[in-house]
């Protein structure tokens, strides 16, 4: 596997090769314009059937039936100048003779042809030089997985070339032929080697033929094809077909390869290959390339058609230098509700449409793909206009609680101050689209300020704060400067953290966001108060067992005080948020009924179902930290209902085995429902598995809990190093209760807990 970029002399012949191949092909379908005029021999004359662009011919004053007499000051009578379809495809002059004998010079103009100016010429130049941009920017940065990046330039640039060579191989132009049929097949094998490198980036296993030779070798077959027909014009037709079958049997193969490999690893990025293969594919393929096989008949044509085709590059592109998965989800689910929104839309209309109106199929297919366009960027213009103006931000569940909840869900499992403001600034900064988020602490008796979390030291230098400022601020309270935000998060005797949310341009966040982020620093005091108080706890145990002197009953009572401190946090929000969400849900139903308000009403429906949404989602949130069937039902129940809220979120198979446990002690049990949390939320989050395996099993006093799966695994030695609260938490957990947890992990070998606890050792 290759590490490293091509060389810079090979990626400079690369671009020349490039430039030299798609200027010659651009050059031939500009300078005979396509015209796709049908005709048929008759008494050894071409008499004209049927005009590609009726508009061009009417403009001249040309009908049906008229007779050609030559193309280009040359005699077509010995179809030198006529495919073999019948078909004049370009032309830069015709002589024309009418039905009344008289004979007409017609020069060809691409501008009395702007259809097919911009189908061979305009696109394929934007899209050439847009390649060739994309390419020389993809090598400058080097982003994302080096393998795969080299194969990732040259798909971006045999695409480009595939689609430039479209007019010149209208015109069957001897060299626009072997390029477009050679790079149709060439990009087509690229893109599966292209799968073949990001799998192994993914670590997804590849089990298809590793022999990518094979294929190039079949791209090699077409070329000499294609130079066969240069000298014997009888393969025409079958050289079409070869090449149609070929492309047709790659595109099933890499979406078999696409389809299988999501069904047992659900990665979010198999997902995007998947979708932004499939649908552009299908309107070169159901329009154009079956038809053309099947009924020799094609209801598009191929230069339409390849439209679509043009933002697969875009797609692996996106895939190759994106790293965040919290960025492809949140793009592919907004790109997922507005095609699903425009396209019920296309459908619902073209209904209508075709109820009312008699038009032929080719207009129903350019009308539908027109509306569907039309919405999908009204929908984006509306969503920037939204920002901009109302600072409304896509959300794939359409309100703020759920980054409430997202967020207070991180920033709880951290142990250390510094890592609890680094996740809340990065929360924040996806949250908001902030440019830069950090904290900052004030010491009240020097009046000295410094970074509280890791930041560049300029952060502090640029803020245009006075400790007059801060003191004025008190916890929960948020002040606006030009191009910052300054909250206060945390107050002890002398020292004030404050949080720092600033912008390059000016920001003003609209009240809801306000709200929701008064709401978040509330709570977030309470975290830092705690945190500060278990990360000093921590080290006077640190302190006390490098003495030998731990004391086990001690360190049990941080973790109950912690999880009655969760329990406190769940009842707060049970009685506080839920209850006001409740209140809103009642007052909502009673203006439903207001008359002569239809209107106000389909909005208020909206709020109220949204308003629902919410209500269960804190609803699972207090659960989560008060399982309520822990104390009402029992362990099993818990776990049970834990393991099926597990399996809507996971991308893994999740198989689970406990056997029912005679506990009365509540505190075992929360000791075992809190284990079983972690190590899911550890498979959720890092672990990147597609199995995960979970037993139970019960002991004369205890119990014996084995976790594995097939993960990325670690180094254990970088495990222990990180300071995870996860792994800590459990590990400090068992040895409150006098037990045992052996942790196994290799690199790409997954990982295993081996737990086990005796109940009065």
């Amino acid at each position: 596997m290759a590490t490293t970029l091509i060389p810079l002399r090979s990626f400079i012949t690369l671009l020349t090769l490039y430039i030299a191949v798609g200027s010659y092909v651009l050059y031939i379908s500009y300078s005979s314009p396509i015209i796709g005029i049908e005709v048929v021999k008759q008494d050894d004359r071409l008499v004209i059937e049927h005009f590609e662009y009726p508009d061009w011919a009417e403009l001249h004053e040309i009908s049906k039936g008229d007779i050609l007499i030559a193309i280009d000051d040359f005699s077509p009578y010995k179809m030198e100048h006529v495919a073999p379809d019948g078909i004049v495809r370009s032309a830069k002059t015709l002589t024309v003779m009418d039905a009344t004998g008289n004979i007409k010079e017609i020069d060809v103009l691409y501008h009395e042809l702007p259809k097919a100016f911009s189908h061979f010429f305009i696109l394929p130049v934007i899209y050439f030089l847009l390649m060739l941009s994309l390419a020389i920017y993809l090598y400058k940065q080097k982003s994302g997985n080096v393998a795969s990046l080299n194969i990732l330039i040259y798909f971006l640039l045999t695409v480009s070339l595939a689609y430039c060579s479209v007019g010149a191989s209208t015109q069957l132009h001897p060299v626009g032929s072997i390029v477009n049929s050679t790079c149709l097949i060439l990009c087509l094998v690229l893109l599966i080697h292209f799968l073949q490198k990001y799998f192994a980036f993914l670590r997804i296993p590849w089990r298809f033929n590793k022999k990518i030779w094979i294929l190039y070798l079949i791209t090699v077959c077409v070329f000499l094809v294609s130079m066969i027909e240069i000298f014997n014009s009888a393969f025409f037709t079958l050289n079409t077909i070869i090449i149609l079958l070929l492309f047709v049997a790659l595109i099933f193969y890499i979406l078999i390869i696409l389809a299988t490999s999501y069904t047992r690893d659900r990665s979010i990025q198999l997902q995007i290959l998947f979708w932004f293969i499939v649908l552009p594919f299908l309107p070169f393929v159901i329009f154009y390339v079956l038809p053309e096989l099947l009924f020799q008949q094609a209801i598009l044509s191929p230069s339409t058609c390849a439209i679509s085709l043009l933002c697969i590059p875009f797609t692996f592109t996106f895939m190759q230098v994106t790293e965040r998965l919290f960025d492809v989800d949140y793009y592919v689910s907004r790109i997922r509700y507005y095609v699903l929104f425009a396209g019920g839309m296309t459908v619902w209309l073209m209904i209508g449409i075709d109820s009312f109106l008699s038009i032929s199929i080719r207009t129903n297919i350019g009308i539908a793909l027109f509306i569907f366009i039309s919405i999908f960027v009204l929908l984006c213009v509306k969503e920037k206009i939204d920002y901009v103006y109302r600072k409304v931000l896509f959300s794939t569940n359409g309100n703020n609680i759920h980054f409430l909840y997202s967020i207070i869900d991180k920033v709880g499992k951290e142990i250390k101050m510094e890592d609890l403001f680094n996740t809340l600034s990065d929360q924040l900064m996806k949250q908001l689209e902030m440019n830069t988020v950090y904290v900052i602490q004030y010491d009240m008796e020097t009046e000295e300020i410094s970074l509280a979390n890791a930041q560049s030291e300029e952060n502090r230098h640029q803020l245009q704060l006075t400790p007059k400022d801060l003191d004025q601020l008190q916890v929960g309270s948020i002040k606006k400067f030009q191009t910052f935000y300054v909250a206060c998060l945390h107050r002890n005797i002398k020292t004030k953290y404050f949080l720092i949310l600033r912008t390059n341009s000016k920001i003003h966040l609209k009240k809801e966001e306000l709200l929701w982020l008064e709401l978040l620093l509330h709570y977030i005091d309470n975290f830092v108060e705690n945190t500060q108080l278990v990360e000093d706890l921590m080290f006077e145990l640190k302190q006390a067992k490098e003495g030998q002197n731990y004391p086990a009953w001690l360190h049990k009572l941080c973790w109950l005080q912690l999880e009655e401190v969760k329990s406190q946090l769940g009842q707060e929000l049970h009685d506080t948020i839920l209850q006001e969400q409740i209140f809103l849900i009642r007052e909502l139903d009673n203006l439903l009924y207001v008359r002569d308000r239809d209107l106000v009403q389909q909005k208020i429906l909206q709020i109220h179902q949204q308003l629902i949404t919410i209500n269960v989602q804190l609803r699972l949130y207090c659960e989560q930290l008060k399982p309520p069937l822990l104390q009402t039902l029992g362990l099993e129940a818990a776990l049970t209902k834990l393991f099926n809220q597990t399996e809507q979120r996971a991308h893994f198979t999740l198989m689970h085995s406990i056997e029912p446990l005679l506990i009365d002690d509540n505190e075992m049990s929360l000791l075992i429902y809190r284990l079983i949390q972690e190590m899911l939320n550890n498979a959720l989050t890092h672990s990147k598995a597609t199995y995960v395996k979970i037993e139970l099993r019960a002991l004369s006093q205890g119990f014996h809990l084995f976790y594995m799966d097939n993960g990325i695994g670690c180094h254990l030695e970088d495990l222990y190093l990180s300071g995870t609260m996860g792994i800590i938490g459990m590990k400090e957990r068992v040895a409150a209760y006098k037990g045992t947890m052996v942790i196994d992990s290799y690199p790409n070998e997954g990982m295993q807990f081996d737990i086990t606890v005796n109940k009065g050792d």
